[in-house]
Formats: structure tokens, C-alpha cells, sequence
């Protein structure tokens, strides 16, 4: 059950992120003046919501919206020198940077099986996921970062 709601919590996540980002770049015709992250308050209430972040436990949930911020308007966020969240290595589930990691090997590992066009066995998708996310992060190879994944999602009533 674990699995499927992992499994679940990364399909939407991704799905949102894509949608999202396609929508930023896109633009409303209406705003074509407009760029793409003028409006980062919009932009946070998309990460803030609850399928942003889909069964992250609250403990990580500052960090997977800072992620989410970082990976729609990069240039615009993320350089708070004095704030741990985007100075943390990518290792640390309390970073955006590791979020950010996350959400970028899903979208590797999607691309690479073609989910969505045929049927992926959700183990050959794992495997592909922590193996792009740890070459992606060396700091996590050898460690229990999945297993704290793991934990750190689903926890609260999800």
C-alpha cells in the first residue's frame, strides 16, 4: 500500500509540475507581455497546494514547496544565501534541493520508460528512480535515503 501511494504521490506531482510548467511558459495569450514568473505569488499557491505536494509529511513540506518554487522560476527563487532550505546539500530531505532532485529523475525515469504510452512495471520504474536520483546526488548512493523517502511520505493521514 506504501508503494502504490509513492508511487501515486510522484505520478501527480509530476503531472502537476509539467502542466504548471507548461502553463508558465506558454503564457496566456492575454499576457504575452507578461513573464513567465512575474507573478510568484500564483506561482506559490500552485506549489501550496494540495497536490503539489501530494503525502509529503509536514516536516518536509516547506522544502517540497521551496523545490517546486525553484523548479518553475529558478532564476527568481532559491538565492536566499541565510536560508538552510536552499542551502541544504541534496542529500537532506529538509532542502530544496533534494526535492528538486526528486521531482527531476521522476521526470527523467518517465521519459526514458515512456510512461504514460505503455505499461511500466512499478518496479522497473523505482529502479530506474533511485538510480537517477542517486547519480544525480552521489551524496545519497550507499545511504537509507529511500527508506526515508519512503517515510517521509504518506505519514499524516494520507
Amino acid at each position: 500500500m506504501t508503494r502504490r501511494r509513492t508511487f501515486a504521490a510522484i505520478a501527480i506531482v509530476t503531472a502537476i509540475l509539467i502542466t504548471a510548467g507548461l502553463g508558465a511558459r506558454r503564457g496566456n495569450v492575454d499576457d504575452a507581455s507578461e513573464a513567465p514568473c512575474s507573478d510568484l505569488e500564483d506561482i506559490s499557491e500552485m506549489c501550496s497546494s494540495e497536490l503539489e505536494c501530494a503525502g509529503v509529511s509536514g516536516e518536509f513540506a516547506d522544502a517540497c514547496h521551496a523545490a517546486c518554487m525553484m523548479g518553475s522560476c529558478p532564476e527568481q527563487v532559491g538565492h536566499t544565501a541565510g536560508d538552510p532550505i536552499w542551502r541544504a546539500p541534496c542529500a537532506d530531505m529538509r532542502g530544496a534541493r533534494f526535492w528538486r532532485s526528486l521531482r527531476e529523475a521522476d521526470i527523467r525515469c518517465e521519459n526514458k520508460l515512456h510512461f504514460g504510452h505503455v505499461e511500466i512495471d512499478r518496479a522497473t520504474f523505482f529502479e530506474c528512480y533511485r538510480a537517477d536520483a542517486e547519480q544525480h546526488c552521489p551524496e545519497l548512493a550507499g545511504t537509507d535515503w529511500w527508506t526515508r523517502f519512503q517515510a517521509g511520505m504518506g505519514k499524516e493521514g494520507r
